[in-house]
C-alpha cells in the first residue's frame, strides 16, 4: 500500500468512525495526497525501506533504560494520570490480574486506576482511565494490539485527540507492553523500584 493509499484510508476511517476531523485538517491530507502523487517514486520507497532494515540490531532494555522512561512521561506532575495508570497495572500484575502480557480496557483497570487515584487523593474527580490508556501511546514501552486491521488502527493514532471509549474498542483488541519491562515487573525488586520512580516523580499523599 502506497502512502497515498494509507492517506485515503485515513479519510475513510475518520468518517467511518466518527473521529475528529476538523475542515483544514482535512484539506492538508488532500494536498498531501495530490502532493505525493504527482512526486513519490520507487527510488524514494526503496531508501525508505532500507533506513527500516538499518534498526533491527538493537541492546536489550534494561531496568534502567525504563526507569529513566518513567522518570520522562510525556506529562507533568500535576497531570499523573499515565503514573496513576501504570501503577495501577504494576499492581494488577502483582496481584495476579493481569498473568501475561495482555492489558485490558475493563471494570478491572478502572477499579485499580480509581482506588489509586483516591488514594493520592489527587482530585475529588476520578478521570476516565481510557483517556491515559490511550495516550501512553506517545511512550515508547507502550503498544496497541488491533482487533481487526492494523493499518486502520496506525492511522487513527497518527491524529492528536482522542477517539472516544467505543471508537477504541472497535479497534483495540488491547495494550501491551515491551516484553522486557513486562518481566521485570513480574520480579518483586525490580516492581518495587518501578513503582518507587512513578510515586517519588509525579504522586504525592496529602
Amino acid at each position: 500500500m502506497t502512502a497515498v493509499d494509507e492517506l485515503k484510508m485515513v479519510l475513510n476511517i475518520m468518517h467511518k468512525y466518527n473521529l475528529p476531523l476538523s475542515p483544514i485538517l482535512e484539506y492538508s491530507i488532500n494536498e498531501r495526497i495530490k502532493e505525493l502523487s504527482s512526486d513519490i517514486n520507487n527510488s524514494q520507497m526503496e531508501d525508505l525501506e532500507s533506513c527500516g532494515e538499518c534498526v533491527n540490531d538493537k541492546p536489550p532494555k534494561t531496568l534502567s533504560h525504563y526507569l529513566e522512561q518513567f522518570n520522562n512521561l510525556s506529562t507533568g506532575p500535576q497531570k499523573p494520570h499515565k503514573a496513576v495508570l501504570l501503577l495501577s497495572i504494576i499492581n494488577m500484575i502483582e496481584d495476579g490480574v493481569v498473568i501475561d502480557n495482555k492489558i485490558l480496557l475493563d471494570k478491572n483497570i478502572s477499579s485499580y486506576f480509581g482506588y489509586l487515584w483516591n488514594s493520592y487523593k489527587i482530585s475529588n474527580h476520578v478521570p476516565s482511565v481510557w483517556i491515559p490508556f490511550w495516550y501512553l501511546k506517545s511512550e515508547s514501552f507502550w503498544h496497541f494490539q488491533s482487533k481487526t486491521d492494523e493499518t486502520i488502527l496506525k492511522n487513527i493514532m497518527l491524529f492528536a485527540g482522542h477517539p472516544t471509549l467505543e471508537q477504541m474498542k472497535k479497534v483495540i483488541k488491547y495494550a501491551y507492553l515491551d516484553e522486557e519491562l513486562f518481566l521485570l515487573i513480574t520480579k518483586k525488586e525490580e516492581r518495587q523500584t518501578l513503582s518507587n520512580v512513578l510515586i517519588s516523580k509525579y504522586l504525592k499523599r496529602k
